[in-house]
């Protein structure tokens, strides 16, 4: 017989099981944030069947003892302490337990009541998140604070309910990580597989084996006696690169420009874009120009450096991606290149916890150079 089901009373709930309620998130639980939780010290005291903790102890700034159903919440823009994600976005959830300490960015959540299962609350906590944090429009950084979280809705099955959902998602889940566990390792060995004939091919031409000659450059190594080497930036019409423009400043319910972010270089030829500018935004910041297509947009930043695409859209970008326009050489074949060189500009990376290339980097970098007529012939091997 099917469940009876009701009105949740929220839009993005929908209807619910007719004996589940719906509370705020302050009538269960308790919240400390930066400073008001710097340091808890938890000993583990026991493991459910999903393999999430129960923690026992004291937070050392207020002396709250006994039993505590605890979890970290990461709301930052750099990563987060043993948290599954980062990134600007990251709203992540994580269980916890030993001794640690909390940066700026996250918070403990503490249960007030025992009718709450800590396995529930994560998967509930993770999908509250995920909603929240897909209203939040590209170009703004994520705010939060703890009022509006605890004036968040959240579901109630009875405990027993609260077990059942748990241990069947900690079922089904452990399923998807081991598909996605084992996709992703095939996912791996086929880009490896990629790069390297990618490589082959820009340095030693689909022309079969023929007389090479040392090209003086490393990560070239030897090339067709025929060719010749040269910089990147002698062969490009236009190096570019952009910025980030105060958003809040500016209404946005015209915005038609595109704006490219080194997150939008995930694919051959980029036709599209999450965030648009205005004309007063780029009239407003002199670093900001509208680049006509086609161009090749290269990420300098942090894990996507060398990340590249074709625009065929005409765009501006912001400072975490340089612009190339080629003139001498083919442009699929540039393109071809720089995906060649994406080791390389890793290695030649520079800085702490965000390893950057600059477009001078770029501009200096040798890359082997074919006659016009075979790197077309190499550009329609590889693509």
């Amino acid at each position: 017989m099917a469940r009876q089901m009701k009105d949740s009373g929220v839009e993005w709930i929908g209807e619910i099981p007719e004996e589940w309620a719906v509370r705020k998130v302050a009538q269960f639980w308790k919240a400390s944030k930066g400073p008001n939780a710097a340091l808890l010290t938890a000993e583990y005291c026991g493991e459910h069947s999903g393999q999430y903790p129960v923690y026992s102890g004291q937070t050392e700034n207020n002396g709250v003892m006994g039993m505590i159903n605890s979890y970290i919440f990461d709301f930052g823009t750099t990563g987060c302490l043993f948290s599954t994600t980062v990134g600007a976005k990251a709203m992540s959830v994580s269980c916890l337990y030993g001794k640690f300490s909390l940066s700026q960015n996250c918070m403990i959540m503490q249960a007030t009541t025992n009718n709450c299962d800590v396995r529930y609350f994560f998967y509930l906590f993770t999908f509250i998140f995920g909603y929240y944090r897909s209203l939040i429009p590209d170009h703004m950084q994520p705010s939060f604070r703890i009022k509006d979280f605890y004036d968040y809705s959240m579901l109630m099955p009875s405990e027993i309910e609260q077990k059942e959902i748990a241990v069947y998602l900690d079922t089904k889940c452990a399923e998807i990580d081991k598909v996605v566990e084992q996709t992703r390792a095939t996912v791996e060995e086929y880009k490896k597989l990629k790069q390297a004939i990618i490589t082959e091919a820009v340095t030693k031409g689909v022309r079969g084996p023929r007389p090479m000659k040392p090209s003086g450059v490393e990560w070239i190594g030897d090339i067709p006696e025929e060719w010749c080497r040269d910089k990147i930036g002698r062969g490009c019409n236009l190096i570019g690169s952009g910025t980030t423009p105060k958003f809040d400043r500016f209404d946005l319910s015209s915005a038609d420009i595109p704006w490219i972010q080194s997150g939008d270089l995930s694919s051959a030829y980029l036709h599209a874009v999450k965030t648009h500018v205005t004309r007063d935004i780029i009239a407003a910041h002199s670093a900001l120009k509208v680049y006509e297509p086609p161009f090749i947009a290269v990420a300098m930043y942090g894990a996507s450096i060398g990340n590249t695409s074709i625009s065929s859209i005409r765009a501006c970008v912001n400072q975490a991606c340089c612009v190339l326009a080629p003139g001498s050489f083919n442009l699929s074949y540039l393109y071809y290149v720089i995906m060649a060189c994406k080791p390389y500009f890793m290695y030649q990376g520079e800085g702490g916890g965000q390893p950057n290339i600059s477009q001078e980097k770029i501009k200096q970098t040798w890359i082997p150079v074919p006659s016009p007529s075979e790197q077309q012939e190499i550009a329609t091997y590889l693509d």
